[in-house]
Order: C-alpha cells, then sequence, then structure tokens
C-alpha cells in the first residue's frame, strides 16, 4: 500500500480511543438475565444507584456468559459496578443484603474477566477491592430486620469497626480505603474518616469529582465546628448582657435621690397660689380624686385639672405626692 494511503491509517489508529474488554459468567441465579456497568462520580456512590450512573447494559446467555462490547471509557481511573440484574426488575434496583454486583477500578485500554462475584487474574487493587467486599458481606445482617435489635447492634458496630479500620490503615490500597469510606455512606463519616480518606485519595488518580464531594463534606464539619463555636459566644454575650442590666439596676436603685427642698421659713410656699387654688390644694392633700374635688367645689374636671397644673408650676413640684409633701411641711407644727 502506497505510503500517502498507509500514513492517514496510521494517525486514525494512533488517536483511537483504547477499547475496553469486560467479559465473564454471571452467577447462575442469573442466566438469560441482564448485566449492567455502573460508573460512580464520588464516594457516596458506593452505596447509592440512580439512572445517570448507568454506562452500558448487555444481557447473559444461558450458560451465565456475557460481554461488553465497544466499551470507550475515560483515560482516568475510576470506580464501576458490574451490577446482575433480573429482567424483572428496574434498572435502578439494588440488594444491599444480598450482592449481586461487584465493584472494580478500571480505565480505557483494560481487560476485566468476572467469574460470579469474583475477578479472574484481577489487578492487585481490584483483588485487594473484591476481599473487602467479602468481608464485608460478613455483616450484611447488620440490615437484616428479622434479627433481634441486639444482634443487628453487634454486626453494626463490627462493621463500622471494619470500615474506620480500613479507611484509616496507611498500608491498605489507597483505593480500597477510598472505597471503604464511600461504605460509611453519606452520614456516618466522622471528621476523622474523611481526613484519612483524603490523605488516600491523594496517592490515587481518580477523578476530580472525588475531591470535590470530600472537600464539600469536610467544609461541613468546619461549618458546624463555626455555629458550635457561635453558639458559645452568643451564650457569653447573653450572659454579659445579664451582668450589664443587673449591674445597671444595682446603680440606678441605689442612686441618691434628688429631693425638692421648699423652704418653710417664710410663708411663700404657698403665698402665690389663688383662692381656688388653695382650695384645690386641701382637697387633693385630703387624697380625693380631680371628679372628686370638682364636685366638692362644683366646677368642672377640666378646671381642676387646669389648677392643679399651676399649683404644679408654683409650688415647684411634678406630682401629686409632691402636693401633699409641700401641704404637709407647710401644716405641720414645730417642735
Amino acid at each position: 500500500m502506497p505510503l500517502r494511503l498507509l500514513l492517514p491509517l496510521l494517525l486514525a489508529a494512533i488517536h483511537l480511543p483504547a477499547q475496553t474488554l469486560i467479559e465473564g459468567r454471571a452467577p447462575a441465579a442469573y442466566r438469560n438475565e441482564l448485566v449492567q456497568l455502573d460508573i460512580l462520580d464520588d464516594h457516596i456512590d458506593v452505596v447509592t444507584i440512580a439512572d445517570y450512573m448507568i454506562l452500558a447494559q448487555t444481557e447473559v446467555d444461558s450458560t451465565g456468559y456475557f460481554r461488553f462490547n465497544g466499551l470507550t471509557l475515560p483515560a482516568e481511573p475510576n470506580y464501576y459496578r458490574i451490577r446482575y440484574r433480573k429482567r424483572a426488575d428496574p434498572p435502578v434496583s439494588m440488594d444491599f443484603l444480598k450482592r449481586h454486583y461487584l465493584h472494580a477500578v478500571m480505565q480505557a485500554g483494560d481487560t476485566l474477566r468476572t467469574d460470579g462475584l469474583g475477578l479472574i487474574s484481577a489487578s492487585a487493587t481490584n483483588t485487594a477491592l473484591i476481599r473487602f467486599e467479602a468481608q464485608f458481606d460478613t455483616y450484611a445482617d447488620a440490615d437484616n430486620p428479622t434479627l433481634p435489635t441486639r444482634a443487628r447492634e453487634e454486626l453494626t458496630q463490627l462493621r463500622s469497626d471494619y470500615i474506620h479500620r480500613t479507611i484509616q490503615d496507611t498500608e491498605a490500597d489507597p483505593y480500597v480505603r477510598v472505597f471503604a469510606l464511600g461504605k460509611l455512606g453519606e452520614d456516618a463519616p466522622d471528621q476523622r474518616a474523611l481526613q484519612a480518606g483524603k490523605e488516600a485519595l491523594a496517592l490515587t488518580d481518580l477523578p476530580l469529582s472525588y475531591e470535590e464531594q470530600l472537600m464539600h463534606d469536610l467544609g461541613g464539619f468546619v461549618y458546624r465546628d463555626l455555629q458550635r463555636q457561635n453558639t458559645w459566644l452568643k451564650l457569653a454575650l447573653g450572659i454579659l448582657l445579664i451582668i450589664t442590666g443587673y449591674c445597671c439596676w444595682l446603680l440606678y436603685t441605689r442612686r441618691p435621690v434628688a429631693t425638692v427642698s421648699h423652704d418653710l421659713s417664710t410663708p411663700a410656699a404657698t403665698d402665690e397660689l389663688t383662692e381656688k387654688e388653695r382650695e384645690v390644694l386641701e382637697q387633693i392633700a385630703g387624697g380625693h380624686s380631680n371628679k372628686e374635688v370638682a364636685a366638692r367645689l362644683f366646677i368642672s374636671v377640666s378646671t381642676v385639672k387646669s389648677h392643679i397644673n399651676s399649683i404644679y408650676r408654683k409650688l415647684g413640684v411634678t406630682d401629686r405626692r409632691g402636693v401633699v409633701e409641700v401641704w404637709e411641711e407647710q401644716n405641720s407644727t414645730p417642735v
């Protein structure tokens, strides 16, 4: 073939994306059923399933054999789920009590061969991943509602301990550690587990979406820490306000009270009052109300009020009590 015709073919071959081969045998219960390939976008997807995660689907023949043809995966490594499914079940079905799926780390150009829920000639990472899931299965009854509560609680604790040990194990495969973090679910990871997962993630080539989700989860803990700090700050400010208010009340109640001094050495205290104002003054000193004063002096209530305001002004007082004090001082007998 002429070189000028061969060169475009060679260039095209160079730029062709590498094909990924996934084939193998499904568990016996899934012969003549279906198998699906899911992609996981972050560690939380380990325990979830959604339509957008499904990449491909193929049939399992009567011998249990299946094969995905023409798969083109991204160049960077990622977690994938090979999920066996009954035809009668919805595409997004997953049974967490009885596992019917396996996970593997793959990238463009890889070849993966399954044997039920295991792998044939798997990489070291995928071998460790299969081993982790097999051990995890031993605690599956923690979610079995038919078991006694005590038994489920014990299994739940054992499962949690196993997951946390794996996440914190710096000797373990980093892909397995990040995967184990996902097994805790969306709400369960604590800050220590997330930090260990972040350290493990730095040792992998997983997509950026994993780091983004981890940073989001860690940011939630930072936000909660700030909320707790703000709660204590608000409490301290509240206590400070209470103490300040109490101190102000003490200062107010113990302040020196200014008194009006009426010089009675001269008869000028009531001299400025008119005859009618003196009559109103006597009635007020006797403890009568404005209406009673008006009835006794045969004047209107408004006139009484007018006289009272004039009395206040001339005596230098601001209320009826002051008027009474002046009257009593004026009419007291010197000892």
